[in-house]
């Protein structure tokens, strides 16, 4: 072989070693990438509320497809985790069929470890035999520093209830609504308008009080929304 040839060889020789080792290089990386994906721990997403967390409305079958915490799942993706912890006719206010302090649900929110927490309690509050401004706020305020007190240590959201196609709206909107405004003040927890989000739209409510999918549809939409404009980490 001439000097020249074998030159040209070790030459060519070096290069497919270097492509090689770039090839490899670049395949570890994208593997580390993925892996670090497949393996990261989810966000946590604990949904606390009554019926209209719960999934009431829509056949039980598909409640989780549906609720809005299943719908919600669905729109942010692999890398978060939403359980849904609502239970049916449940309140804020002690005294009442179903308060929520008092709920298997509520000791199984607080133990899943969650870094965020949307509490929408309301619409049972409002009856007429439940309903005291005072102790709503009061009850709701004790509520949202039980879990902002929790060792995970979770962004808290409060959400307005939806819209109710009944006389008790006004109680909601004059009342109920106004307190959870001031709440989110106060403690700097943001808060979600589901009830504006729900406005205008009595065809997604058959029973005027829970939503259809479409209904369920509108309030996941609200809450993902608020979690993107507050740059939580949403990775899909």
């Amino acid at each position: 072989m001439s000097q020249r040839k074998k030159v040209f060889s070790d030459v060519f020789m070096a290069v497919l070693c270097l492509i090689a080792a770039l090839l490899v290089g670049v395949g570890y990386y994208v593997y580390g990438l993925v892996r670090e994906d497949l393996y990261q721990k989810p966000t946590i997403i604990a949904a606390v509320g009554d019926s209209n967390t719960f999934g009431a409305g829509v056949a039980p079958e598909e409640r989780t497809v549906y609720s809005y915490p299943a719908q919600l799942q669905s729109m942010l993706g692999m890398n978060y985790s939403v359980h849904n912890f609502g239970v049916n006719g449940a309140t804020v206010l002690s005294g009442t069929p179903a308060p929520y302090a008092q709920q298997k649900a509520y000791i199984e929110s607080k133990n899943v470890a969650a870094d965020i927490v949307l509490i929408m309690l309301g619409t049972n509050d409002v009856h007429a035999r439940n309903w005291g401004e005072s102790s709503y706020e009061r009850q709701m305020s004790a509520l949202v520093t039980v879990y902002k007190n929790l060792p995970s240590n979770p962004k808290v959201y409060v959400l307005t209830p939806p819209t109710l196609y009944t006389e008790k709206d006004s109680l909601l909107v004059n009342e109920a609504i106004p307190v959870l405004k001031k709440i989110s003040a106060a403690m700097d927890v943001p808060l979600i308008d589901i009830h504006s989000a729900t406005e205008n739209r009595a065809s997604v409510f058959p029973d005027k009080i829970h939503p259809t999918a479409t209904g369920y549809g509108l309030i996941a939409e609200a809450v993902y929304e608020k979690l993107r404009v507050n740059r939580q980490p949403i990775y899909s």
